[in-house]
């Protein structure tokens, strides 16, 4: 029903009815019964205050929302409800008809009685899902590894909700959701809260409070781990080198048997590699010796370094 406002008048109300494809976003936008009756409690609610729907209109969403067999199970508790709020010798009917009632939505009582009628509704739908207790269900629900500590404490309130008839909020079940809590957590946070002296007993606030302590910190104790791991690799080279102090690479060394000599015009029988009269560069014992040595001071070097002689 819709409001209408006519100067100079009473405020009426006109008849609006659904569109099937409100219907359908509704169903489609929406967790179904079983999986959230909460949640469909909620919308039959934000209709009541958006819609003002009439009895026929609360029956057109239970045949579209509800399965049939939900259904059944909805209007049965309703009527429950219904005997318990019309007292002896009323007729039920008379506040949770089966039949399209003659209500005037355009009177206080005609628009009173749907408003209570749809309470009733919403209040069955509350009570009318028997949830199946599977507790190691709740075993299965791990803290991702990036995943927040609130956002896992919400996935596991949740199974209990789900998965249990226990009230994962109340004092009596405290304890046992911050033992889950605590042995479920991410590895590196399930170690700290361990080791926190009576921590299954401490209030769930300051369980999460030192949850996000380890989960902000996790940044630090990478650049940590990867600055040790770097001074390692460093020291490990440092100590190679230090075994073959004559291996270091882009070194010129002077021709073996003396200094190096500058560099001067040649004598016509002196070598241009060692400086040394009596023969030629080509002929050179001293150059062959260099060339044999060359294999040996890289295989040294390979060694101390760690490369693939290959």
């Amino acid at each position: 029903m819709r409001q209408v406002v006519v100067q100079g008048e009473e405020p009426t109300f006109v008849y609006v009815p659904f569109h099937t494809s409100d219907l359908f976003n509704w169903k489609n936008q929406n967790p179904s019964f079983r999986e959230d009756p909460e949640k469909m409690q909620s919308l039959f609610r934000s209709i009541e205050q958006t819609h003002r729907p009439t009895w026929a209109d609360v029956q057109m969403m239970l045949h579209t929302l509800l399965t049939s067999e939900e259904r059944r199970l909805v209007l049965g508790v309703a009527d429950r409800i219904a005997e318990g709020q019309a007292g002896p010798g009323r007729d039920i009917r008379d506040i949770c008809p089966i039949e399209s009632p003659d209500w005037d939505n355009n009177l206080p009582e005609g628009r009173d009685r749907n408003g209570r009628y749809l309470g009733i509704i919403v209040e069955a739908l509350g009570k009318a899902v028997l949830r199946v207790t599977n507790l190691s269900k709740l075993y299965d629900v791990h803290q991702r590894k990036d995943e927040s500590p609130s956002s896992f404490l919400e996935r596991l309130y949740d199974a209990f909700k789900e998965f249990s008839s226990l009230d994962p909020e109340a004092q009596e079940n405290q304890r046992m959701v911050n033992m889950l809590f605590i042995g479920q957590a991410a590895p590196d946070i399930r170690k700290k809260l361990q080791k926190t002296e009576g921590g299954p007993g401490k209030p769930l606030s300051e369980l999460v409070e030192i949850a996000y302590k380890v989960y902000g910190n996790r940044d630090q104790v990478a650049e940590r781990k990867e600055e040790k791991h770097g001074q390692k690799q460093m020291a490990m080279l440092a100590a190679a080198l230090s075994k073959n102090p004559s291996s270091g690479r882009g070194r010129k060394e002077a021709p073996e048997g003396g200094k190096k000599r500058g560099k001067g015009r040649l004598q016509p029988d002196e070598c241009a590699y060692c400086r040394e009269k009596g023969h030629w560069k080509k002929d050179c014992p001293r150059k062959d010796k260099k060339k044999e040595t060359q294999p040996l001071i890289r295989q040294m070097w390979v060694e101390s370094s760690g490369e693939d002689s290959s």
